[in-house]
């Protein structure tokens, strides 16, 4: 995909923190994702708990599949929510090519920090990571 027709939308983002309003946050979420019914979703995330284990995932509604990645320890959740964006694209250059009826692709995720870079199209921390990704 070009880079001119890639779409960034951080509107989420406006609403505040999702400790301030959650109610608000998932109501305008759930717009966002309805603005982009007719296109193909893929959902990224990712996680890291008190012992420092990290992974990352991203699923596809249409496909009832998701792929799940185990991380090196103590990596920052930053580079985990990269990762599976980085993942995700990867599954869709590999896999989403081949299907005949290609749609518009959505990726969705809940970093801020990494739509932000990926918007800014710059990372302090991880840029050749985002690189990969752009």
């Amino acid at each position: 995909m070009a880079q001119e027709e890639v779409q960034r939308n951080l509107s989420v983002s406006e609403c505040g923190l999702k400790q301030e309003n959650p109610t608000l946050m998932c109501a305008v979420a759930k717009e966002v994702i309805n603005n982009y019914e007719s296109y193909f979703h893929v959902f990224t995330d990712a996680s890291k708990v008190e012992n420092g284990e990290t992974a990352c995932a991203y699923w596809i509604p249409a496909l009832t599949a998701g792929y799940s990645f185990r991380l090196n320890d103590n990596i920052t959740i930053l580079s985990g929510e990269m990762m599976a964006i980085k993942m995700a694209l990867l599954w869709l250059k590999d896999s989403y090519e081949i299907r005949e009826d290609k749609q518009n692709v959505a990726i969705f995720s809940d970093s801020l920090s990494v739509l932000t870079a990926i918007k800014t199209e710059h990372s302090k921390c991880r840029p050749t990571l985002l690189d990969e990704i752009l």
